[in-house]
């Protein structure tokens, strides 16, 4: 799941034993604390990530028993942590073999009075970490549980401190929607400070379903507030589903639109005899929490990427000098995996593969000359583009954008009206028609000129073709 040497209760214990250490230089006095348990963690989880802290060159502190014995105790130097300063003693009660900062409950609690209030002019903390902590330590010593560095959303918060920004964006907002559903415990902030640590935040999505309330989602980060609301909306349902009392696959099949479906084939192979392995599966393999999918939808208006473009309601005349790669957005990411088909006007077909998350429709153009195109996809919606590859300075375009993506053509009334489309999507002018066509229905090249040399389009007019103002404006005059 993670590659990290350390387990989740490990991260955990890392991070208390830093909120202990911020803790007691900010008190800035001698202080007595003692911490029992915090979200399950074993005080000598806690000690053992203390101990990274324990300073050897730091000034040993000498404590002198009744018997006239003395004891060595090793100190955490807080003179470079926030705060004022001292020097914080950990103390860890054990049954096993003492050691300079282990040993008994009676020793314990002869070090509440015993462990000078100040070392080396520096004040004193001292920290007992005791399972059960006798009353002699609990009347004389605060519980560090209670201290504001060690609340349950202040260590969730420091968990993810240092990650990248998209990740701790994606898992801060995760825990704002959790909220309590997260159990509070050493393994969820271990889990968290894991997720933390990736790359970036498709790795921290797919990995999600860790914590509890969620299911894997690579894709979390493109929409994370509706994204997460879904991914948590399923696995409860889906860990309701999953009981030994329901059926599972009675209650997913009639969500999906075929029983052949890839998704629904990957969510019934996690079920096992434990439940389900959320690791196998993601939201994407899911249909929408009630019902089916919904289906991708261009962007209204067309939205175009790579390429100049003049458009009109599901019409675009583009222009790529060269050729190269299209983009139409989506109104929504898309929720499941589709097909989009190509249909040219030379009548190839081509069937793109649209994945859950994308947000657009990509596709190449190459080749000299206009190309016509039908993009279709598979909730009905269509538009129709024609395309130029014509290197220059600029294309020219009909301006009704009628296009006929089987003929191959332009759609014009009696006489084509031509402007001159520039690479930044402007239109600089009405370009001169140099060879008009008859009006006869037929197919015609079409050769125009504004500022440079002439280009060429094909036309085609038929009756009832749309017709353009006359009334153009120049925004770019030559």
């Amino acid at each position: 799941m993670f590659a990290s040497e350390l387990s989740d209760e490990d991260y955990a214990a890392t991070l208390v034993a830093e909120g202990l250490i911020k803790a007691a230089a900010a008190l800035g006095q001698h202080r007595r604390l003692y911490l029992s348990d915090c979200f399950g963690l074993a005080p000598q989880q806690v000690f053992a990530a203390l101990q990274g802290h324990l300073e050897a060159t730091a000034p040993p502190i000498e404590v002198s028993a009744a018997d006239g014995s003395t004891h060595t105790l090793l100190a955490i130097d807080l003179l470079g942590t926030l705060g004022r300063g001292g020097y914080m003693v950990p103390y860890l009660v054990t049954t096993g073999q003492a050691g300079s900062n282990v040993g008994t409950a009676g020793f314990a609690a002869f070090l509440r009075d015993a462990l000078p209030p100040q070392h080396e002019g520096r004040p004193t903390v001292l920290l007992v970490l005791d399972r059960k902590p006798v009353e002699t330590v609990k009347t004389a010593a605060q519980d560090a549980s209670e201290l504001p560095e060690l609340e349950w959303s202040q260590l969730l918060e420091t968990a993810i401190d240092d990650s990248p920004s998209d990740v701790k964006l994606l898992l801060t907002e995760a825990i704002h929607l959790a909220g309590e559903q997260l159990p509070q415990t050493a393994t969820t902030i271990g889990r968290l400070k894991h997720l933390g640590a990736c790359a970036d935040a498709t790795a921290a999505g797919a990995s999600l379903y860790v914590l509890g309330p969620f299911v894997s989602d690579p894709d979390a980060q493109t929409t994370p507030r509706a994204r997460l609301k879904e991914s948590m909306r399923w696995r409860q349902n889906l860990d309701a589903w999953s009981s030994p009392d329901e059926d599972l696959d009675a209650r997913l099949r009639p969500r999906y639109e075929s029983e052949d479906d890839e998704g629904l084939a990957r969510v019934r192979s996690a079920r096992g005899p434990f439940g389900l392995d959320y690791s196998a599966f993601k939201l994407a393999d899911l249909p929408v929490v009630g019902g089916l999918a919904e289906l991708a939808r261009l962007a209204h208006p067309l939205r175009i990427r790579g390429a100049a473009a003049a458009t009109a309601q599901n019409r675009a005349a583009t222009w790529i000098p060269g050729g190269g790669t299209i983009a139409l957005a989506l109104a929504t990411p898309a929720s499941r995996h589709e097909t989009v088909t190509l249909r040219w006007s030379d009548g190839t077909v081509e069937d793109l593969s649209l994945a859950p998350g994308a947000l657009e429709i990509s596709f190449d153009v190459s080749g000299p000359g206009w190309k016509y195109v039908t993009v279709q996809l598979s909730g009905g919606q269509s538009a129709v583009l024609a395309v130029s590859t014509t290197p220059g300075a600029w294309a020219p375009i009909e301006v009704s954008l009628g296009i006929d993506p089987i003929v191959g053509a332009f759609l014009c009334g009696d006489q084509p009206q031509v402007v001159a489309l520039a690479a930044s999507s402007a239109i600089l002018g009405q370009a001169t028609i140099h060879i008009a066509p008859d009006a006869n229905g037929e197919r015609q090249e079409v050769a125009t000129r504004f500022a440079g040399p002439k280009q060429q389009f094909t036309s085609w007019s038929r009756p009832g073709s749309p017709t353009a103002s006359r009334d153009l404006t120049t925004p770019n005059p030559h």
